[in-house]
């Protein structure tokens, strides 16, 4: 990640709930994932991914706008897009 990247992200960073920033910050930390909310719901779910730990578990919930507004401000900071028709993105944070 560029140091100009990185700037652009710090401001994000904060508006992260108190276990996103902590799972960040955890150097066991493999993978963390949004997955959006089920029908019927407004929160989605937070997902975290430790080494030395069996699978994902629950980390937290983010409600669909709070969680599309941070997606797409990280997506622009890599100049990437992530909507409907690509939803999936990889990145460093």
């Amino acid at each position: 990640m560029s140091r100009s990247e990185d700037q652009q992200l710090e401001p994000l960073k904060n508006k992260l709930t108190r276990p996103v920033r902590e799972a960040l910050a955890d150097v066991r930390t493999i993978e963390i994932v949004l997955n959006p909310p089920k029908p019927g719901e407004i929160m989605g779910r937070v997902l975290v991914e430790r080494l030395g730990e069996p699978g994902m578990r629950d980390l937290c919930r983010m409600d669909s706008t709070t969680a599309q507004t941070l997606l797409q401000q990280v997506a622009g900071c890599h100049g990437r897009v992530i909507n409907e028709k690509e939803p999936l993105m990889s990145c460093g944070l």
